[in-house]
């Protein structure tokens, strides 16, 4: 009883206390916010908010594994033996996939921004070239878009001073600066100004 009710407890809800404080020491990050992240602009929290919540869904199938054996009339020995497993297995698993996922949806909004809103119109042009026609976003869906927060990974510090002395607190920040790439390393960046007025002008004479 201490363990399911007491110890579990007590562990997620602390690091959900504690989570804020992580992610504002490795981004260095303390201002103020108003508005949330779209999930997929924050792919590392969004898929550690998945990860967790998968965790705990299969700790409360483990909690009732004798009603879900009677209401699908299963075995609870083999449902007991799956979730021993796939409670450190489904969780990293889904993490992976949720991360991807928030990226592939990144790159289909920086294509967006770049190309516009496909049509499904295609064009065939006097040379034979077949093309399709895109369509210009909305302001609104832009600003959607260009809202997304670019977080620059730390850099990795160096160890030692100029002579050559080993600056105090050199593995604390290393630590840091690894963890923020690990947390935003994999962002994908917004298109420059440069290549948005060429995209827009493009877009403007396919128009």
């Amino acid at each position: 009883i201490l363990t399911p009710s007491v110890v579990v407890p007590g562990i997620i809800f602390t690091a959900m206390a504690l989570y804020p404080f992580f992610e504002a020491w490795i981004t260095g990050d303390t201002k103020e916010h108003h508005l949330l992240d779209r999930p997929r602009n924050n792919p590392t929290r969004t898929a550690i908010g998945a990860m967790s919540l998968t965790f705990y869904i299969l700790l409360w199938f483990g909690g009732g594994n004798d009603l879900v054996a009677r209401f699908f009339d299963l075995s609870i020995n083999s449902i007991t033996w799956f979730l021993r497993v796939a409670i450190f297995v489904v969780p990293p698993i889904v993490f992976v996939i949720t991360k991807r996922t928030c990226l592939s949806l990144q790159r289909r909004d920086r294509d967006k921004l770049l190309h516009g809103w496909e049509t499904g119109q295609v064009l065939r042009l006097p040379h034979g070239e077949f093309i399709e026609i895109h369509g210009e976003l909305s302001t609104e869906e832009r600003g959607v878009l260009l809202s997304k927060p670019d977080v620059e990974p730390l850099a990795l510090p160096p160890t030692e001073d100029a002579n050559g002395v080993k600056k105090p607190g050199s593995r604390k920040d290393r630590l840091r600066a690894r963890l923020s790439k690990w947390f935003y390393g994999d962002n994908i960046p917004l298109p420059t100004p440069e290549e948005l007025a060429a995209a827009d002008a493009h877009l403007a004479h396919e128009i």
